[in-house]
């Protein structure tokens, strides 16, 4: 269950007390959340704020919507160790990277219906090696 602290032994642990993760992240796999005075863009890895939230307000992650703001991502991933889907949701500058692994610091949403997709809060977030495979 997300809402519920999830990190385990085999885990980074975060020096904040925060949840871990070590997950892959893919540069197809992510929106990033622009101001709505950008210029309009020609991507679909972007989207202005009050675009994202009407889309985002009507979907599961609905309670969670005006939390995320311009300057954002959202990322989709897998966590390795269980297999659940996770969506990570920061400041952009902390979730940029190249397709590649990254070790994350943060927060699960408390939100019932957001927990069930695995909706997580980043604090911190930098490059990490594979997991070790048991």
């Amino acid at each position: 269950m997300a809402g519920k602290p999830r990190t385990s032994a085999t885990r980074p642990t975060c020096s904040n007390g925060s949840e871990s993760l070590v997950v892959r992240v893919d540069n197809d796999a992510v929106v990033r959340v622009e101001a709505d005075e950008s210029p309009r863009a020609i991507s679909p890895t972007a989207s202005r704020e009050s675009e994202l939230r009407r889309t985002v307000g009507v979907v599961e992650l609905k309670a969670e919507a005006a939390n995320i703001r311009a300057g954002m991502s959202l990322r989709f991933a897998y966590d390795p160790e269980n297999g659940e889907r996770v969506w990570l949701v920061g400041e952009t500058r902390r979730l940029e990277s190249q397709s590649g692994w990254l070790q994350i610091c943060g927060h699960y949403t408390t939100d019932k219906t957001a927990e069930k997709y695995g909706l997580m809060f980043v604090d911190e977030a930098w490059v990490a090696a594979p997991p070790r495979s048991r």
